[in-house]
């Protein structure tokens, strides 16, 4: 059996999944362990699909380690770390029964993770709280920031976040009308 090396970036344009994929040879070379690399690129750790079947249809890689893992072809995963298997609190929920049912040896970066240490289980729920705060965060970041170069005639999104686009004016800049919206209660 192998051990699945699983690397995941939520946008295309990090360069860490590299620094993942080189960190959890180093660990596969030093241990004696054979691997397979599943790699996720570009790919949210929050977003699962509706499908109980298969929640994790948007993460192709991650499906395919999954289904390795119930075959029998996989039974120890590292990961970079623990945000790399999820940012959403059911998923990792449900990854985590996965590893349990199927006594998967769970490595992140350097370090064993026992799974069936009720330590380690209540620091899990925690650290995914706070992967799934730290997701919202940064999506409130950026969503400002997306707000703040409207608001400056940097940028335009016209509808999508509030805006009416009028045109250009004589300079050439675009001109926007902040739309009225109304909150239902």
């Amino acid at each position: 059996m192998k051990l699945g090396i699983y690397v995941r970036t939520s946008k295309d344009s990090e360069t860490s999944i590299e620094q993942q994929k080189k960190l959890g040879v180093q660990f596969c070379v030093s241990n004696s362990y054979e691997y397979q690399i599943y790699e996720d690129e570009g790919i949210s750790g929050f977003k699962i699909d509706e499908d109980e079947m298969n929640p994790f249809s948007n993460r192709p890689s991650f499906t395919n380690l999954i289904n390795d893992i119930k075959s029998g072809k996989i039974n120890k995963v590292w990961v970079y770390e623990h945000s790399r298997l999820s940012r959403n609190q059911y998923s990792s929920a449900v990854i985590f029964n996965i590893f349990e049912k199927y006594n998967i040896e769970l490595f992140e970066n350097n370090k064993t993770i026992e799974l069936k240490d009720p330590q380690f289980q209540f620091m899990r729920q925690v650290m995914d709280a706070v992967s799934q705060l730290e997701r919202h965060l940064i999506v409130n970041r950026t969503t400002r920031g997306l707000h703040n170069s409207i608001n400056k005639g940097r940028r335009c999104f016209s509808r999508l976040f509030g805006y009416e686009n009028l045109g250009k004016d004589p300079n050439g800049k675009r001109v926007l009308n902040r739309l009225k919206v109304r909150l239902m209660i």
